[in-house]
């Protein structure tokens, strides 16, 4: 049994219930997953875990008429535009194309998968709930205000602290700043994990799922989801 899924962010909507309760949702593309490698049982800091590697989101296959006009000067590298590494890694997998997402996920018996063969949403029990991890949006440089939600300065004449951050510490000792103070910075751009989202719709010809709220990330993002 898959424990979790690759996945592209589509955007937000909203649907209605049948009694007119209106709901906000995520829609989510799920797969299809190209199974690349069978990991049995690999240590994780010292726990047993098996997994499977994926391919998600095909960018660039070989097409054959390229390689009947050059024959034996046809380079797959250059055609898939992948490096030699990242190919001999695909075509072990008996696959001659290019992934926009290659992801581990875990599995319960990793003897029930095979090297090349495709997964699909019907392959991935939803329950009820699940987990939710992607890349959230960047926001670039952020003050203390946007990025921890600090509160603001008197909006009054001669307040010199609108937005501002005020005192950091002691001054006389010990005197300087404490490591860990929540100042300016880069916000966003960051692993963030969301748990125990309500599936609300599965759309198996669709390869779509719709989730409660919203997930991490841009639309067009690649999004990892697990069972909660």
């Amino acid at each position: 049994m898959l424990k979790g899924m690759l996945g592209k962010k589509i955007g937000m909507t909203q649907i209605f219930l049948e009694d007119g309760t209106r709901i906000p949702v995520t829609a989510v593309e799920i797969g299809p997953l190209h199974v690349l490698k069978v990991l049995k049982k690999t240590e994780k800091k010292g726990h047993p875990v098996n997994a499977i590697e994926v391919g998600f989101d095909v960018k660039r296959t070989v097409k054959p008429e390229l390689r009947e006009q050059f024959g034996e000067d046809f380079s797959v590298t250059k055609a898939l535009r992948l490096n030699k590494p990242n190919y001999g890694q695909v075509k072990k997998a008996g696959f001659e194309m290019k992934f926009g997402f290659i992801k581990q996920v875990k599995v319960d018996t990793p003897e029930n998968f095979e090297v090349g063969s495709i997964l699909t949403l019907e392959d991935f029990k939803i329950i009820k709930r699940v987990d939710v991890q992607g890349v959230s949006k960047g926001r670039g440089f952020a003050g203390p205000i946007k990025r921890h939600g600090q509160k603001t300065g008197k909006r009054t004449h001669g307040s010199r602290f609108h937005r501002k951050p005020g005192s950091m510490g002691p001054s006389a000792w010990p005197a300087r700043v404490f490591p860990g103070k929540k100042l300016a910075g880069h916000m966003g751009s960051a692993n963030v994990t969301v748990r125990s989202l309500e599936v609300v719709r599965i759309d198996v010809e669709r390869n779509l799922i719709l989730i409660k709220g919203g997930i991490p990330g841009a639309n067009g993002g690649y999004v990892i989801i697990s069972l909660a």
